[in-house]
């Protein structure tokens, strides 16, 4: 469990009407802004009630987020992802479908690339651990910044708690063979779109039908 400083009594609430979602009780963030203290929040109550449900409204399909990336990277992440500050890669979430080729278990990063992705120029793997790296899935949720944090320590610790829920995620779906298909949430980063591959971490997988179009972040 880690905790997020509170600026201000509202800077953690969502806006329940257009998305669902809430991250914490209104009077407990109202208290906390008050008295300037730290919210605890879960990780895993944060990644199930918001970061999930906000992948869900946010998700573009994979397809449009490479067509974009190839045409002009900086304007694929403005419309697509999201860029805390040039400290940090650009990060997309995005829905993707596709068949298991093979499953690379040789290093604690596992990788299955997929295939009928629909992206055809160039390589796209699911990471399926059991270390999930990266901050993608933290660095993309709006909520978290680092300014949020006591120090990089804490920010860090918070990104690696999600990572943790990815990885129970991955482990719920059930074994992963060859030839299985797979339709799934999923976040990457970025820093200029020459990355060899794309490698989707997985927030959902079958999730619910997509609404009118995946709004931006």
């Amino acid at each position: 469990m880690s905790t997020v400083t509170i600026k201000h009594a509202a800077l953690l609430l969502l806006l329940v009407g257009s998305s669902g979602f809430t991250l914490v009780p209104r009077d407990e963030v109202a208290q906390a802004g008050a008295s300037g203290q730290r919210a605890t929040l879960d990780a895993g109550q944060l990644f199930g009630q918001n970061i999930v449900p906000y992948a869900r409204a946010h998700a573009a399909p994979l397809t449009e987020v490479a067509r974009a990336i190839d045409e002009n990277f900086d304007a694929a992440c403005q419309r697509y992802g999201r860029q805390a500050s040039q400290a940090f890669p650009c990060s997309f979430w995005v829905h993707a479908q596709g068949s298991i080729e093979s499953i690379d278990s040789g290093s604690r990063v596992g990788k299955a690339p997929l295939v009928d992705t629909g992206v055809e120029d160039k390589p796209v793997a699911l990471l399926v651990g059991p270390v999930i790296p990266g901050t993608a899935v933290r660095d993309a949720f709006p909520e978290l910044s680092y300014d949020d944090f006591g120090d990089q320590g804490a920010f860090a610790r918070f990104s690696s708690a999600l990572n943790d829920q990815v990885r129970a995620v991955i482990e719920a779906r059930g074994p992963l063979e060859v030839g299985q298909q797979l339709s799934f949430n999923a976040v990457f980063s970025a820093w200029d779109g020459s990355d060899a591959a794309f490698e989707l971490i997985p927030v959902e997988f079958d999730p619910p039908p997509a609404t009118d179009g995946a709004a931006a972040p």
